[in-house]
């Protein structure tokens, strides 16, 4: 994945994430799954806020 932010808009209490460098996709979904307590499949769609490329 891109590094960024990436926001809940169904999880308004969980603070925007973190996109670690070189995380991938599955491992970022863990880590949110673990943060927040709940199964991926029940967060909703997210958006993605990407930095730009230089």
């Amino acid at each position: 994945m891109n590094n960024g932010t990436v926001t809940f808009k169904n999880l308004p209490w969980l603070p925007p994430m973190t996109v670690s460098s070189g995380e991938t996709k599955l491992d970022f979904l863990k880590r949110v799954e673990i943060a927040a307590g709940l199964s991926m499949s029940k967060t909703g769609p997210p958006t993605y806020q990407l930095e730009k490329h230089v």
